[in-house]
């Protein structure tokens, strides 16, 4: 080929890339460097919610950081090509077939975004023994102890066993229930703290379990608090009711505590 018969070939290549400058509008730099910071931050939710084992976060981010790599590609087709030379550059969508795309990226950044958020404010706290009374004075914590906050109509069961046997029924409940992790567990002076993550965005409560000996009998208290937020809708509550009646239920070989 000579030289004049390249350089056609040149200058459209150079047109080429021109027209690609052109195409980047500033919406599209704003749009691409919100999706820049976009995957960031679900990369930063998808490892923090891997550490608490919050499966559903993990999927969420994952889920999302792929989207986002197809929104890019369809929405921004010019930058996806400079990504990925060998793809060819698809056409740029009309405004009306852009918008659910849009649509359902903002859905999945914002749930994204309250996740991350959730397990930035939420650190689990180093606590090695009962606590002394609710976390601060909010409508977000059940008790059932020598006093009681909420628990109507509960009261510390009482068993004729040993403590160690009566924690390790505590902690066989606590493993079944879903999305609930063992934090500590002090077999020495039968404490044990556990957390427990809601469905959707992760929200953690406390709970925590005391088991200790009181004459011959084994004692149980208990108390269940939101770690974050001035309510809980009445889910700790609900969860020491529930513990302390199938607690209730189980069967100890009879002994002095």
């Amino acid at each position: 080929m000579s030289a004049t018969e390249r350089m056609p070939l040149v200058g459209h290549v150079q047109y080429d890339v021109v027209q690609k400058r052109k195409g980047m509008s500033w919406r599209a730099v704003l749009g691409l460097a919100v999706q820049g910071l976009f995957v960031a931050i679900a990369i930063a939710e998808v490892v923090l919610c891997a550490f608490v084992g919050f499966t559903v976060g993990v999927g969420v981010g994952v889920i999302s950081l792929l989207w986002s790599s197809y929104a890019v590609a369809v929405v921004y087709p010019q930058f996806y090509h400079r990504l990925c030379s060998s793809a060819p550059i698809a056409p740029q969508l009309p405004f009306w077939l852009r918008l659910p795309i849009h649509l359902v990226s903002a859905f999945l950044y914002a749930w994204v975004l309250a996740l991350f958020l959730v397990r930035i404010a939420s650190p689990s706290p180093n606590v090695a023994a009962f606590p002394q009374a609710c976390r601060g004075d909010t409508p977000n914590c059940t008790r059932v102890a020598a006093s009681n906050v909420r628990g109507a109509g509960l009261a510390p069961p009482m068993f004729n066993t040993s403590a160690a046997a009566v924690q390790h029924d505590v902690l066989g409940w606590i493993e079944t229930q879903p999305r609930a992790t063992v934090l500590r567990s002090e077999p020495s002076t039968g404490f044990v703290h556990a957390r427990f993550l809601s469905l959707l965005l992760g929200f953690p409560d406390d709970f925590y379990a005391s088991v200790f000996c009181d004459g011959a009998a084994a004692v149980v208290w208990t108390q269940s608090q939101a770690r974050l937020g001035s309510g809980d809708s009445g889910v700790n509550n609900k969860r020491v009711t529930e513990f302390l009646v199938w607690l209730k239920r189980q069967s100890f070989g009879s002994g002095a505590c």
